[in-house]
């Protein structure tokens, strides 16, 4: 069984692109990724962040997600912001307007302008992808999924950007193993996003870690009758 994602905050069903748009398709050229949306100044956004990440891949010796399509569209509930579909090769993701719309529901990343916030989204997703075929022991491994994806997207924002999410004051230390499991994630995410960086920046090379991660050889999840 593989690696099950969930969206970047919570768990979220698509509603779908306004009725009538008409979406642009652009095949970035990395040539792995294509990027959807109805309006063109996106496009540009989304290729930018999908190179950034998949050089992240490269110098982490990562390996890449299959060819996947990425499109702006609504989604709910309002705390999710984007949402890879697993075995489909396919990520939602909200447009800025939409997230500076629902500011007051991103949580730890409140602090991050909405044009550089939806490129962290789309690096966080592709983590997703990345993970989608890594073999998971148990019915689904949402909180190892997502460790991966949170650190993949950290590593990715600026040193500026990345203080407004876990202050040098408030990061967690000594961060044990079960601090990172599925019922915090749901409950405090916030909370596990700071874990996730606490427990991860204290593990030597974040690289080797995330290798192991996406190997199967480091799992969070545990087995629950």
């Amino acid at each position: 069984m593989t690696m099950r994602a969930s969206c970047l905050l919570v768990f979220a069903f698509l509603t779908g692109a306004p009725a009538g748009a008409v979406a642009e398709t652009r095949l970035c050229t990395n040539g792995l990724i294509t990027v959807q949306s109805d309006t063109p100044t996106h496009l540009g956004a989304m290729c930018s962040a999908s190179d950034r990440a998949l050089s992240l891949m490269d110098e982490c010796g990562l390996r890449k997600p299959a060819p996947v399509t990425i499109s702006v569209s609504d989604l709910d509930p309002p705390t999710c912001l984007g949402l890879f579909h697993c075995g489909e090769a396919t990520i939602e993701v909200l447009s800025p307007d939409m997230i500076e719309a629902r500011r007051s529901e991103t949580g730890v990343y409140s602090d991050i302008p909405a044009d550089r916030l939806f490129e962290s989204v789309i690096v966080h997703e592709l983590g997703h992808a990345a993970m989608d075929q890594t073999p998971c022991p148990y019915g689904n491994c949402v909180a190892t999924s997502e460790y991966f994806a949170y650190t993949f997207q950290l590593l990715d924002l600026s040193e500026e950007d990345r203080a407004t999410v876990v202050p040098q004051a408030e990061q967690p230390v000594d961060v044990k193993r079960d601090q990172i499991n599925s019922m915090l994630l749901f409950m405090a995410p916030d909370v596990f996003v700071r874990n996730v960086w606490g427990h991860v920046s204290s593990r030597g090379d974040i690289c080797t870690q995330l290798r192991g991660v996406q190997d199967g050889i480091i799992v969070f999840d545990r087995f629950h009758p």
